[in-house]
């Protein structure tokens, strides 16, 4: 059975992205831990496509809001 290829792996609060402009010379994975990080991936169409777009902003701000959480939990202010 091949591998499939996931352009959206997300888990345990962790986002990783395939990079869609590398394709189909190099399969490159990038974290992505906040908002902005997920808004420049999409501006620079690192992600494709309507759903993939709408996942990477919906997950890109899980990620966010989960690691101020934990900041907020630690009683640490700054991030």
């Amino acid at each position: 059975m091949k591998p499939s290829l996931e352009a959206i792996k997300y888990k345990n609060n962790k986002l990783e992205i395939l990079n869609q402009l590398l394709l189909p010379d190099c399969f490159e994975y990038e974290d992505c831990f906040s908002t902005e990080q997920g808004w420049q991936a999409i501006h620079q169409m690192k992600v494709r496509g309507a759903p993939a777009i709408a996942i990477t902003a919906a997950l890109s701000l899980a990620c966010e809001l989960s690691r101020l959480e934990d900041v907020a939990r630690r009683g640490n202010l700054s991030p």
